[in-house]
């Protein structure tokens, strides 16, 4: 991660925290702003839109082809450790 940011800062919507939550919780789950979506019961939108925040900020990796995005849970051992802090596991 390039600057250290405040989780507290980033995480300012619900369905922020929920998408986090969901990700650390399934830490070997690949999906799509469409099927996150789904498991989180939010709008597709709103989901992508906090996907890609967090992917910006690398708490997620995104994994893009021609058709669709895949979003991961980041593999930093560091961003899962103030992550885990954060959600209070």
């Amino acid at each position: 991660m390039k600057k250290e940011v405040n989780l507290n800062k980033i995480i300012c919507t619900n369905i922020d925290y929920k998408v986090l939550s969901f990700f650390y919780s399934s830490q070997n789950c690949i999906d799509t702003a469409r099927g996150v979506s789904a498991w989180i019961n939010e709008k597709r939108a709103d989901t992508k839109k906090s996907l890609d925040k967090l992917t910006k900020f690398e708490f997620l990796n995104s994994h893009k082809n021609r058709f669709v995005t895949g979003y991961c849970c980041t593999q930093d051992k560091k961003i899962l450790k103030r992550i885990r802090t954060f959600l209070n596991m």
